[in-house]
């Protein structure tokens, strides 16, 4: 089956009424399991990895169907509006001038990009004791791998009567390319491995941006609050929901920014205030489960230089000096 469609002026609300409806929703759906689910699952109790693995291959070749995508929205804007603590409105705008998603028939199209084969076929051999073309079954045939491009996104955060707005992120395009395991809870399998390329990115930061910050979060946590306790209500806690015991082998997100200009206002003396300024290149970014099944994160960043000035100031650019950073 194929999906091929385009929309033009994609506007969108979040409400915290039907956001809460979402996510009661999003949980019901996600605590049943479909009869192929249930089939898959009931394969785990196979010890043999390869064993184990064949025989879902088996079962997902002959009833697993395919959805091509390609669909394209212009115009996108997403709104978050909220109320912090003295009752007064803020809201968050992202914007894109184009959101693109398209299917794509194996990873092969994205090597020549990324310039690497994806980190769950290099370390299958790994985490199993036969080839990746193990009787017949290829590993990237068990994927589903969607291209994902945002161009000119942008994210701004206004209060209730404009006055005042400020700036997150200025525009920038991203690529992302997106890998999904077509058999849930495998331990062995990655379920979802991401690719994120941004050849440019300036982020704004401030005092301002912090406290916008931490009165979002503020108010997400009573969301989260208020819907727990209507789920409650709905669902009594002494009704328990059908899990699987089985944990997933996670994701793993690799990203690849060209440069990094981070600009951070201290609001320190009105118009003068002083301004840091952080420039980054050539960052590389790799976050998988390891061994253990704990998160790990490996970051790459050179050069790396730092400066700071008043904003009234005349003597920017300083001087270029770079520092090799590396963490591991």
């Amino acid at each position: 089956m194929s999906v091929k469609g385009m929309l033009q002026q994609l506007q969108v609300t979040f409400d915290a009424n039907i956001l809460l409806n979402l996510l009661e929703f999003y949980g019901f759906v996600t605590s049943y399991k479909f009869y192929n689910e249930r089939v898959l699952l009931s394969l785990n109790g196979i010890e043999n990895d390869t064993t184990r693995l064949l025989s879902k291959a088996e079962y997902v070749g002959v009833n697993h169907g395919r959805v091509v995508w390609d669909v394209s929205v212009f115009g996108v804007s997403v709104n978050f509006p909220w109320r912090n603590t003295a009752s007064e409105c803020s809201n968050m705008v992202i914007k894109s001038r184009s959101l693109c998603f398209k299917s794509k028939i194996g990873p092969e199209s994205f090597f020549s990009v990324v310039g690497d084969q994806p980190y769950f076929l290099k370390n299958f051999t790994n985490t199993i004791s036969t080839s990746k073309d193990c009787l017949g079954v290829r590993l990237q045939d068990l994927y589903n791998y969607i291209d994902v491009k945002l161009n000119d996104l942008k994210i701004t955060i206004v209060n209730s009567d404009q006055s005042q707005k400020l700036s997150i992120l200025e525009k920038f395009s991203a690529s992302l390319f997106m890998a999904f395991c077509v058999i849930p809870d495998e331990s062995i399998l990655k379920q979802l491995e991401v690719y994120v390329l941004i050849e440019s990115l300036k982020a704004h930061f401030s005092p301002s941006v912090y406290g916008a910050f931490i009165e979002l979060g503020t108010y997400l946590d009573s969301l989260l609050v208020r819907g727990e306790s209507e789920l409650n209500c709905v669902h009594p806690p002494n009704i328990v929901s059908d899990k699987s015991t089985y944990s997933t082998f996670g994701i793993s997100i690799i990203s690849r920014l060209g440069s990094v200009d981070l600009e951070v206002d201290l609001e320190n003396r009105g118009d003068n205030s002083s301004v840091l300024m952080i420039s980054m290149q050539d960052i590389y970014m790799v976050q998988f489960p390891d061994a253990s099944l704990l998160s790990s994160t490996m970051l790459s960043i050179a050069p790396f230089s730092a400066a700071s000035t008043a904003a009234c100031g005349s003597c920017w650019p300083p001087p270029h000096a770079a520092y090799p950073l590396s963490m591991e």
